[in-house]
């Protein structure tokens, strides 16, 4: 077996080819030094976000002056929750007064706000009197419970008695207790 040497050929490459292949070459590395240009800019910029965001928050006048608003809003909220759970019990006396019958007289009162009680003894002509003014305080969606108690003949004067009163919430609360009358 013999062995054959061959010539090589030479490829002929045109000279646009070379160049455009110049061309890419150097597009290609234009576009991988613009990409880490661009991410190191990037991250600078970022940098410098940060910095600037750090120091306007760091900055004392602004963090007092946002304390300062803070307790002003607590303050605040605190009044309006005061003022819409304020208890007015100056309401039980316009309550009575609107509903008390011309032949009835309170005499003492007694309140506990806490319990939502008033004790009020009083005089009135006759029992059919008294009965009549229990009678309307019933019909009111205000008074969730009424005790008659101390029932006793005054002679002359008529008839003595003491309530006992449990008032709804409502009546304690200035707003809704001018709606109601």
């Amino acid at each position: 077996m013999a062995i054959e040497i061959s010539s090589k050929t030479k490829i002929k490459s045109s000279a646009w080819t070379i160049i455009l292949g110049i061309l890419c070459l150097i597009l290609l590395l234009a576009l991988v030094a613009s990409y880490f240009y661009l991410d190191n800019l990037t991250k600078k910029i970022k940098q410098e976000v940060e910095n600037k965001e750090k120091a306007l928050v760091a900055t004392s006048s602004e963090k007092e002056l946002e304390d300062n608003l803070g307790l002003a809003e607590r303050k605040i909220n605190k009044f309006a929750d005061l003022l819409l759970n304020h208890r007015n019990p100056l309401n039980v006396f316009t309550f009575l007064e609107s509903l008390c019958l011309p032949n009835v007289q309170f005499s003492n009162f007694d309140l506990d706000s806490g319990k939502n009680t008033v004790s009020i003894s009083g005089k009135t002509d006759n029992f059919i009197t008294l009965e009549q003014q229990i009678e309307v305080f019933k019909k009111e969606s205000l008074v969730e419970k009424i005790e008659l108690s101390d029932i006793s003949m005054g002679g002359e004067e008529g008839v003595n008695f003491a309530f006992l009163f449990t008032f709804n919430l409502k009546i304690f609360n200035s707003t809704e207790i001018s709606n109601l009358f």
